[in-house]
């Protein structure tokens, strides 16, 4: 939402499931769930990426100077575009830790 809050519907009967507050500056770009479980990927719109547990509402970690993020199909990495629109970060969603940057790509 506009106030920072990200919140979570229910598709198919539009409950509101979850809400959580002052979850970034202004609007959220992106939103993406993991296909495994209840984080979720959200673009924070000031070049930063950050990675929720849904449930709880807690902040797992944030991405720096990225823009966009998507779960890979079995939801055990993450791809992160940085702001420049130069660099591509494979990320393990567990740990955090890098394992792969791509560097050039157009």
């Amino acid at each position: 939402s506009d106030e920072g809050s990200i919140r979570v519907w229910d598709a198919a009967t539009g409950a509101l499931l979850h809400t959580i507050p002052e979850a970034h500056q202004g609007y959220a770009y992106c939103v993406h769930f993991s296909p495994r479980d209840t984080r979720l990927l959200a673009s924070a719109g000031a070049d930063q990426i950050h990675f929720w547990d849904v449930d709880s509402g807690v902040k797992l970690r944030s991405f720096p100077s990225r823009l966009f993020a998507v779960f890979s199909p079995g939801g055990r990495t993450i791809a992160t575009g940085s702001a420049n629109f130069r660099e591509v970060h494979l990320v393990d969603a567990e740990s955090g830790a890098e394992r792969v940057r791509m560097v050039g790509h157009a």
